[in-house]
């Protein structure tokens, strides 16, 4: 098992107000025992690549970890649509806000596209409203990829946030996904092999998952490619 580099995508990503974190590993037969191991070194390392404000940096990144706890966890494992969730448009490809705005000229749009937003940057914003999903509902990446809790500006970034996920996939599905493609019967036996981690246990594995308990969300997520013995590990947690 080797951590792979993460590519300096995903510092554009945390830079314009993403939350998630990434780590990339090689060499890795998709063992629950080997897995397990990726998600803890994948915790412990994020005091050297978060952004600085997720995680509190101390010199023994283990001791905020409880190893113990992630044996006891039953990970789900998910098909492509559940992975990606309803912030996820499949038959466009396109990351979705779910919620409505609505501007002082009296329009109001729900449901929007990011790559749509900036055409209704220059209205007077009246009001507002988003869903989250709820904290144990499995799945809804790219919820947690989009919808940090203190940015983006969609309506600036929105494109560039589409463009970053879309350069991500290739990274999360080395041997290819299309979402064009009808893949929601992918299960454990195929590839690629999607598990949810997510659960309010995760709090005694980690103290970075604290935060989300509160409202925002959980997420851990482990990604792995049998035809590349390539994993990716995928965590989010935050509130206000």
């Amino acid at each position: 098992m080797e951590q792979i580099s993460n590519p300096p995508i995903i510092q554009e990503y945390h830079e314009l107000g993403g939350s998630s974190l990434f780590s990339f590993w090689s060499d890795i037969d998709g063992s629950m025992g080997v897995v397990r191991k990726a998600i803890v070194e994948h915790m412990a390392r994020m005091p050297d690549t978060n952004p600085g404000r997720y995680f509190v940096e101390v010199e023994d990144a283990y001791a905020y970890i409880n190893a113990d706890v992630l044996e006891g966890i039953e990970p789900v494992s998910l098909n492509i649509r559940e992975f990606f969730g309803r912030w996820y448009d499949f038959n466009r490809g396109l990351l979705v806000e779910q919620g409505y705005w609505e501007f002082a000229d009296g329009s109001r749009i729900e449901n929007t596209p990011l790559v749509d937003l900036p055409k209704y940057a220059t209205k007077s914003q009246k009001a507002g409203g988003f869903d989250c999903p709820e904290i144990e509902c499995r799945g809804n990446y790219a919820y947690a990829f989009s919808n940090a809790v203190h940015g983006p500006n969609h309506f600036k970034h929105g494109p560039r946030f589409q463009e970053i996920f879309d350069l991500l996939n290739e990274q999360i599905f080395p041997s290819g996904y299309s979402p064009t493609v009808d893949q929601a019967a992918l299960r454990i036996n195929s590839t690629p092999v999607v598990y949810d981690w997510s659960t309010p246990e995760l709090e005694r594995f980690s103290r970075f998952f604290e935060a989300g308990l509160e409202w925002w969300g959980i997420f851990l997520f482990t990604v792995h490619d049998p035809l590349t013995s390539r994993l990716a590990v995928i965590s989010a947690s935050e509130t206000d």
